[in-house]
Parts: C-alpha cells; sequence; structure tokens
C-alpha cells in the first residue's frame, strides 16, 4: 500500500484538485493540516484523512516531533511514503509503475526540483497533455519517496527538506539524480504562479515535461 503524506502550510494550500491527482495512484491520504483555518473543502474526499493540530501545535518543532513519533507505525501499514508539501506535484509519465519497481533495493527517492509556471485555475489533470515550461532548480530536490520497510530509522528535523538522517535496513541505497534532471523518471514540481514569475525567467523557461 502507498501513503501520500501532504504538509499543509498557509503558504502551501492543499487543494481538491491536488487530491484528485494523487488519489489516482496512492491508496491513503493523510493531510497534515498545519493551518490556522479549517480546511473543510479536503472533509470528505476519497480515501483523504485531515490530521488538525491545536492552535500551540501549529509549529515546525511540534510537526518533526509527531513525525518522528509515527513514522514507525506507517511502516507497519504502507510499503511506500510520498511527502510533499501543498504545492508540490510528484511526475512521471508512468509513476504508478515506477514506485512500484523500486520498492526493493532503495531506501528513497530525491528527484530534481523544478520550479513549473501555472496561470491561476491550472489543471493539474492536464499534466500529461501538450507543452508546461518552468526552469530547473538545484535548490528544491529533495526525497519524496520513502520505502519505509527497507529503513530501520529515519529521523526528521526542522527545515525544507525535513530529513535529518536514515539508516539503511540491509544496505538499500538512496536513490537520486541531479545530474541528467531532464531524463530522471521522477521530477518534483513546485507550483509557481506565473504572476510571481519575473520576466527575466519567464525569458529562460524550458519545457520540462
Amino acid at each position: 500500500m502507498t501513503a501520500l503524506i501532504v504538509i499543509d502550510r498557509d503558504t502551501s494550500p492543499v487543494t481538491k484538485s491536488l487530491i484528485e491527482y494523487y488519489s489516482r495512484f496512492v491508496d491513503e491520504i493523510h493531510v497534515f493540516d498545519l493551518k490556522s483555518t479549517d480546511n473543510f473543502l479536503l472533509e470528505g474526499l476519497p480515501k483523504t484523512t485531515v490530521i488538525k493540530f491545536e492552535e500551540t501545535e501549529r509549529t515546525e518543532k511540534y510537526l518533526v516531533q509527531h513525525l518522528n513519533s509515527i513514522w514507525k507505525q506507517y511502516r507497519e501499514k504502507f510499503e511506500v511514503m510520498i511527502m510533499v508539501e501543498g504545492d508540490e506535484i510528484l511526475f512521471g509519465k508512468s509513476l504508478e509503475t515506477y514506485i512500484n519497481l523500486k520498492k526493493k533495493g532503495h531506501t528513497l527517492i530525491e528527484p530534481q526540483g523544478f520550479q513549473l509556471y501555472v496561470d491561476e485555475g491550472f489543471d493539474l489533470n492536464s499534466l500529461n497533455e501538450g507543452e508546461h515550461f518552468g526552469r530547473v532548480d538545484g535548490n528544491y530536490s529533495k526525497p519524496v519517496i520513502f520505502y519505509p520497510r527497507n529503513l530501520l530509522k529515519l529521523k526528521f528535523m526542522e527545515g525544507f527538506k525535513l530529513i535529518e538522517s536514515i539508516k539503511s535496513l540491509s544496505g538499500e541505497k538512496h536513490l537520486r539524480n541531479t545530474e541528467t534532471p531532464l531524463i530522471f523518471p521522477i521530477k518534483l514540481l513546485k507550483l509557481t504562479p506565473t504572476k510571481l514569475v519575473t520576466e527575466e525567467n519567464l525569458n529562460r523557461k524550458i519545457r520540462i515535461l
């Protein structure tokens, strides 16, 4: 089974379309709600559980403590864990197959990060259609797919990447690629509104899908 964990912050809100996008190839979706207002739009969506924190618990420190305390529970139930922010999309032309093929022999996957320029109301279901533009972002690579049953230890930390350290159970490898990001089979796309992109970056954009 595959679990999606989404960190829902004020700066990266989870949307219904994101849940619909991921629900095609994951078994359960757990939204960790760190926002100051109720996320009622996600309540009742298929496969989705919204985990709410008390006001005093909506901090990076508490989130890390919570993740460190529960990941072994996830290991008992799930073979694959995917962890993203509310404005991140994990993209691959045959993503489901790739996830299943890599369950054995790896601890986690860290794809290259990209900024994907999107207009307001962008339909995530159109990712496989037409041309989409953005840029390679060398600062945005981070681990997003984990195989918890191959891990003896997984330690979270505060910050963008969330992962401080891992320890393999029996020699499995950490799969990452930053040297040839355009051909790596999985990409991490940060959705960036076109209106927030400078004209210089728009002029330098490249096709990434």
